[in-house]
């Protein structure tokens, strides 16, 4: 090979390393970043970070729902964990998992398969999130919670 071939060949690797890189560094920029003056967000509030500590999650795995489909029966499995105060304690804390093993059964037994398919994740904790507080009021629980949050979700 002449020297110019393996010039413009290294020239070019150079190059394509650094195109690279510049593009994984902006990718990964928020975009509201590259158009906002230095020390101006766009108008836009960032809410402060959360301190997880002030909380605690009780994970309440594998809820199966049965879902009626156009065809034929269809079902789901659910892995959800509920983030509570850590003022709580745990042991009250368990004795919740089967209140919102119900409220979920219950709200999603009555939904077609399609219309639970057509739900966003977000959708779908808003969802069980209703659903989970009207139970609790409805059965005069001292238990509160901040959210419900969707781990896994199967339909089949």
């Amino acid at each position: 090979m002449s020297s110019r071939v393996v010039v413009s060949l290294l020239v070019l690797n150079i190059l394509l390393v650094v195109g690279g890189t510049a593009v994984n560094f902006f990718w990964k920029k928020p975009i509201a970043d590259f158009f906002a003056a230095a020390g101006e967000t766009n108008g836009a509030v960032r809410p402060d970070p959360v301190d997880l500590s002030k909380f605690q999650f009780l994970n309440v795995e594998k809820i199966y729902v049965n879902l009626r489909g156009n065809q034929r029966e269809h079902y789901m499995v659910i892995d959800l964990a509920v983030q509570v105060s850590a003022k709580i304690d745990k042991k009250e804390l368990q004795q919740f998992a089967p209140v919102v093993r119900n409220s979920v059964v219950a709200r999603l037994s009555g939904m077609r398969y399609e219309v639970v398919r057509s739900l966003s994740i977000a959708e779908l904790q808003l969802l069980l999130e209703e659903a989970l507080r009207q139970d609790i009021v409805e059965r005069n629980l001292r238990v509160s919670f901040e959210h419900l949050l969707v781990n896994k979700l199967l339909a089949q």
